[in-house]
């Protein structure tokens, strides 16, 4: 199991659909949406490369609010 931390504590995921990928997670609910996306993956590198560091690993979450609640939201 990997470890995602999160703003607010920490979760477990439990399940690997890609050997690697990136977190989107919700503030609210705990929803984890896993994703990858290359661009972003082009970014790091360019960065590391930039500040003459070797990369070896790296954690990324975005958090915010997913649409179910934000629709849940909007109907208070």
């Amino acid at each position: 199991m990997t470890l995602v931390s999160t703003g607010d504590g920490a979760r477990y995921e439990r399940e690997f659909e890609r050997e690697h990928h990136d977190h989107l997670i919700c503030t609210r609910c705990g929803k984890v949406v896993e994703f990858e996306f290359e661009a972003i993956e082009v970014l790091q590198r360019d960065v590391a490369e930039r500040f003459g560091f070797t990369l070896t690993g790296h954690v990324h979450e975005l958090l915010g609010i997913c649409k179910d609640c934000s629709a849940a939201g909007a109907e208070r």
